[in-house]
């Protein structure tokens, strides 16, 4: 894999190159037109004439129309005079076109890659809601919880809401939080970890902080 990396470092190394060279080669100048606006149509006008006669079958243009046409064209210094870097615009266009196909491609293959990354690497703790719990089955909207800080405090009931949201019992009432942290804040009136003080009432009367329950989620899903 390191040598086709090489190789692809060698091809856009020489494309660098070979841009910097076209980049090197001096612009054709734009003359302004030696023409007058009047001298202008008259050289239209010739011009028309001449492919009218030639649509006729004339097969001699006449001296004079030719001569005219010969003398201000030379003079009008409109067209910019071809140079080497004029006759490479298709060659860059071309590299435009194909340099933007493989950005298309290379970004379509990254995307995978990240995705299969993302499916092997396990999640970190801070990643886990529990809506994941819900879903996976180790927490249940009928689960009773409780939320106590300390044995000092008093506790407060819970419930889990089917979006994962904690709905609680507060010294207000019952309220909607969208975190077991922001609940465990709300009532204790100080920033908490709610996966701390957060615990489910099991059916025997235990408690199984919701901190143990995540833990377990965690090793049995690492490989997942």
């Amino acid at each position: 894999m390191s040598t086709s990396l090489e190789s692809i470092q060698e091809h856009l190394e020489g494309i660098r190159h070979w841009l910097d060279q076209v980049d090197a080669i001096a612009m054709p100048e734009q003359h302004p037109s030696g023409l007058s606006s009047q001298e202008k149509q008259e050289l239209r006008r010739v011009d028309a004439l001449i492919e009218q006669l030639k649509a006729m079958g004339v097969g001699s243009i006449p001296a004079e129309l030719v001569d005219k046409k010969c003398e201000l064209t030379a003079r009008d210094a409109s067209f910019a005079e071809m140079s080497e870097a004029t006759l490479l615009l298709p060659a860059v266009e071309e590299l435009c076109r194909y340099l933007a196909e493989l950005s298309k491609r290379s970004r379509i293959t990254r995307n995978k890659i990240r995705t299969h990354t993302a499916k092997q690497v396990p999640r970190a703790y801070h990643d886990v809601e529990p809506l994941d719990l819900l879903n996976a089955g180790y927490l249940s909207t009928d689960d009773r919880l409780e939320l106590q800080w300390s044995k000092q405090h008093d506790v407060y009931e819970g419930k889990l809401e089917g979006d994962g949201r904690i709905r609680a019992n507060t010294q207000d009432g019952w309220m909607a939080f969208s975190s077991l942290s922001s609940a465990a804040q709300y009532i204790s009136g100080r920033p908490q970890n709610g996966w701390e003080h957060w615990r489910r009432i099991n059916d025997d009367g235990s408690r199984t902080p919701l901190k143990k329950i995540r833990e377990q989620y965690q090793e049995e899903n690492e490989d997942v």
